[in-house]
């Protein structure tokens, strides 16, 4: 008995080791741990996003005050870097995870935090070279490291299929661009940054190429006036990331002094972009890229192949959004809301869409631009199918209906090619 008593014992003891894991976070910590953390506060929107993405979104307790994505953040209870310590000890913490600026700039409170025993994991990878190993090192953080993986081996696949496509635009036919991070200042990204892997991803060629980090390990370069000014005569996209150091409008963009001189402005080639979906390390990146492309190369991007099948909710959505080429919505760190009449839509609430997908972009997309109809309905039903009437009313919202739609039966679905039809006629 005895005997079998040390060898359970030892058995239980090596299974300890096994379980047990180290990381090493992004400021040298080494966070040994045996199991996965299950009452989380993060105070960075990327950490949040991908966790949500990972399926360990129920092990978040608490999330920064600047969180916009998924839309079930707004139901948490919101913690900032400025808050008193005892308002996290309080909530009882296993993980505090955090990025290195929050210590670089209030280090008191980390340390108040780590001192009371609450383990604070600091990430916050720079490039997309280093984006596998955040995923992975999150994965062990939550349990899921198998999905950390799938995540990256699908991220790939579809980075791959944006490649091909991009592949097939001749070299001479790219589109040159600018990415303007600050205004005031004239920065922008260097070119080893997340922003600048979507632009080139997308098929941009960077006009500030050569472009220096204002400071060693920054992922902000400056680029002088004069020099953007010297080679504007052939810039044909002037790119604008709007968040919190660059809250732009498109009136300060074409009436800075001098721009004038730049092929992109005159031309009307100008567009804001949401830098959470263009510089923050998340599975939303994606969407960023396609994005760029679909304002690059809207031949390619904004195709919709129409086919002989009946007219659904979901390609409803896919074919006006893109063949109006309406850039995509991205919602801010509020909730989201648009009315129209006595309805009101909220951003995320329909419950049998995945909005970790670009259809449920697409459609949140087509009801902020009232290329749906604003409903109290909780679900979508993105394949229920469109007759003539339900197509008109829909229509009717974002285009000047006349006669269009004289000498057709109401009461019939059309094919996805009769509505491809119908829509040049109406757009």
């Amino acid at each position: 008995m005895k005997k079998l008593l040390l060898v359970t014992t030892f058995v239980l003891f090596l299974t300890v080791i096994m379980m047990a894991q180290t990381i090493t976070d992004d400021e040298g910590r080494i966070v040994e741990f045996d199991k996965p953390f299950t009452r989380i506060i993060t105070l960075y929107g990327a950490h949040t996003e991908n966790i949500f993405h990972l399926g360990a979104g129920d092990s978040l307790i608490g999330v920064s005050t600047s969180e916009a994505f998924p839309p079930q953040v707004h139901t948490l209870p919101a913690y900032s870097y400025k808050d008193d310590a005892e308002k996290f000890i309080t909530a009882n913490p296993d993980l505090i995870l955090i990025r290195p600026f929050i210590t670089r700039k209030y280090g008191g409170l980390v340390e108040k935090l780590e001192k009371m025993g609450i383990t604070v994991v600091s990430m916050q990878p720079e490039s997309v070279d280093a984006l596998a190993s955040y995923i992975n090192r999150l994965g062990a953080l939550t349990g899921k490291e198998e999905q950390a993986s799938e995540m990256m081996e699908s991220f790939e696949i579809k980075i791959e299929a944006i490649k091909e496509k991009v592949a097939t635009i001749p070299e001479e036919k790219r589109k040159s661009v600018y990415f303007e991070t600050i205004h005031k200042s004239f920065k922008t990204p260097t070119p080893d940054s997340i922003a600048w892997y979507v632009v080139n991803t997308a098929g941009g060629e960077n006009i500030a190429h050569d472009a220096k980090a204002t400071r060693k390990g920054s992922t902000v370069a400056e680029f002088p006036k004069e020099k953007l000014l010297e080679r504007g005569s052939t810039l044909d996209l002037y790119i604008a990331q709007k968040g919190a150091m660059n809250k732009i409008t498109m009136e300060t963009i074409v009436n800075e002094p001098g721009y004038g001189a730049i092929k992109a402005i005159n031309e009307g080639e100008v567009y804001i972009v949401d830098e959470k979906i263009m510089s923050r390390p998340t599975w939303r990146i994606l969407t960023g890229i396609e994005e760029l492309a679909r304002l690059f190369y809207p031949e390619v991007f904004n195709k919709v192949e129409a086919r002989a099948v009946p007219l659904t909710n979901l390609r409803y959505a896919e074919m006006m959004v893109k063949k109006n080429g309406v850039q995509y919505f991205t919602p801010g760190y509020d909730i989201e809301q648009f009315t129209d009449g006595d309805r009101t839509h909220t951003y995320g609430m329909y419950t049998d869409l995945d909005y970790e997908t670009i259809d449920a972009i697409t459609v949140e997309t087509a009801v902020f631009n009232k290329m749906l109809p604003v409903t109290d309905s909780k679900t979508f039903n993105a394949e229920k199918q469109l007759n003539y009437a339900e197509l008109k009313d829909y229509l009717s919202n974002y285009y000047d209906i006349t006669d269009q739609f004289d000498g057709l039966d109401i009461n019939a679905v059309p094919t996805e090619v009769e509505f491809a039809e119908l829509l040049e006629k109406v757009m």
